[in-house]
């Protein structure tokens, strides 16, 4: 959303997104499919669900923070190299490989490509106009409590 908005060419914002989630993404799915030959599911699903209970915490009680003013020069290397970093270690990646020790890996990938494919393209649509008239604390609080019922939904005690 914030990449989105500095700069008129979106396509590249959304390709250099998608480049970047692909990478990233991808090899936490791989990853999360080696592990799961590993552990035994229901160790691997208890785990996954405290994970989740976790970010799920931590985006309830973080505190938002504001971003700087950015120029783009190249919008598809820059949102590449952004996401890419960003996605390192973060709940995107660490949920695709968690799914992926859980379920089918190929229908996760997919799974995960198409929701971060809307998602950049709702971002680089709607996202200034919901950046200026929803609070970011309360989309934090509503994202923290989700990934909280899914966590305890995947808990298998």
């Amino acid at each position: 959303m914030f990449l989105a908005s500095k700069t008129k060419k979106w396509f590249m914002v959304v390709v250099g997104a998608m480049m970047a989630f692909l990478v990233i993404d991808g090899a936490a799915i791989l990853f999360g499919r080696y592990m799961s030959h590993l552990v035994p599911g229901y160790i691997l699903s208890t785990i996954a669900g405290i994970i989740f209970i976790a970010f799920g915490i931590f985006m309830v009680v973080r505190k938002v923070r504001k971003h700087k003013r950015l120029v783009l020069r190249n919008p598809l290397v820059s949102t590449f190299g952004f996401v890419f970093l960003a996605e390192l270690g973060d709940k995107t990646q660490i949920t695709s490989g968690l799914f992926a020790m859980v379920y089918n890996p190929w229908l996760v990938f997919v799974g995960v490509m198409l929701a971060l494919l809307l998602l950049s393209l709702i971002a680089v649509y709607v996202g200034e106009f919901i950046s200026e008239k929803v609070n970011r604390r309360s989309l934090s609080i509503i994202s923290g409590l989700a990934f909280i019922l899914i966590g305890l939904s995947m808990i298998k005690i």
